[in-house]
């Protein structure tokens, strides 16, 4: 005879969508115990997730739900700034009035603002569509993929062509300034200056958290703006948390997420696991955030990043040859949601 305790089991949320079951990286960084707790389509505020990139295909069938609509530019009152007519999704005509009814110095930014052509409709760039996708597709729709944040809304920001981003701080400022709280940045450079650093402050006293990607170089370089103060470096690893072979490391960088070959969308209504790197690592951090900021709508964004940052799996045992270079370890978004590790 003996006493023993026995644990109580769960249920695992797991979404409609037929590509979840393809989607490994969701059940690595624990999604569905994650989901067991909260879902971001059930926080009582709506959380708002940035994607400063190279374009992003809005009208995607497995995006469009998710997306942001500005209603202080919804000159015809009809509560949409987007519509659907002849088989496909367009800006709302009706509130296409050539006024800056919001005030904030953008003529009709219905859904966000295309910094690279100098006008409202930030589509479409193979690059940010895929980052768009890992940070906040529709989920369970029965249709396409999943995303961490289980319908969290989203900002697309065009500040460049293809491999080319020339807005990116612009990006960051508008983001800040339209009530985003989360900005995703898949990109950045070298050099750094003063002016960007303000920037990155600027957003950060709004509140915003800005989440990058650390680079691809496979070394100890510090890109920017990974490498500004404030700003949450990301790394890439494998499905087995390794360390992948092209992904960069170093002191600087504040935690890991898979970001190989993740099933994503794509530009043309369609599906993608090509590629690997940084780029899509940081918009799974954005999205986890972006998910415990619905759980914890009080929280500061202090307290958002230390509980991201310490509630990471440590994978150091795993990476010998990048002990502490891979941040405080590979996201868990799991623990993020059940203990608390921030005051």
């Amino acid at each position: 005879e003996y006493a023993d305790m026995i644990p109580i089991d769960s249920t695992l949320e797991s979404p409609n969508d037929p590509q979840f079951a393809n989607m490994d990286y969701l059940q690595q960084i624990s999604a569905e115990s994650a989901w067991d707790i909260h879902k971001g389509e059930n926080g009582t505020d709506q959380i708002l997730v940035a994607i400063c990139d190279n374009g992003v295909e809005w009208f995607h069938q497995d995006l469009v739900d998710n997306l942001y609509q500005n209603l202080a530019e919804d000159s015809d009152n009809d509560g949409h700034t987007i519509e659907f007519i002849n088989g496909a999704w367009q800006l709302d005509t009706g509130d296409l009035d050539n006024l800056d009814n919001d005030n904030n110095g953008y003529v009709d930014d219905l859904i966000g603002w295309n910094f690279y052509g100098n006008n409202n409709n930030p589509a479409t760039g193979y690059h940010g569509t895929k980052v768009c996708g890992m940070a906040a597709a529709v989920t369970n729709n029965s249709i396409g993929v999943s995303s961490i944040g289980w319908n969290i809304k989203f900002l697309p920001i065009k500040t460049g062509d293809g491999g080319s981003i020339n807005s990116g701080y612009q990006g960051i400022i508008f983001a800040a300034d339209n009530g985003a709280d989360i900005v995703n940045c898949s990109w950045g450079g070298t050099g750094s200056s003063q002016t960007n650093q303000d920037v990155i402050d600027y957003a950060t006293n709004l509140g915003n958290i800005v989440v990058a990607a650390c680079g691809n170089s496979n070394s100890e370089s510090i890109l920017y703006p990974a490498g500004y103060r404030h700003v949450i470096s990301v790394a890439n690893v494998n499905l087995d948390d390794t360390k992948y072979s092209s992904s960069s490391y170093g002191l600087s960088v504040d935690i890991a997420s898979p970001g190989a070959n993740i099933l994503s969308t794509s530009t043309g209504g369609s599906y993608s696991s090509s590629g690997s790197g940084t780029s899509y690592a940081s918009p799974i951090v954005a999205g986890s955030i972006a998910l415990l900021k619905s759980f914890h709508p009080d929280w500061s964004s202090e307290q958002l990043i230390t509980q991201t940052l310490l509630a990471a799996d440590n994978i150091n045992q795993i990476n010998p040859n990048y002990s502490n270079m891979l941040g405080e370890g590979r996201v868990n978004v799991f623990n993020m949601l059940d203990a608390t590790y921030t005051n």
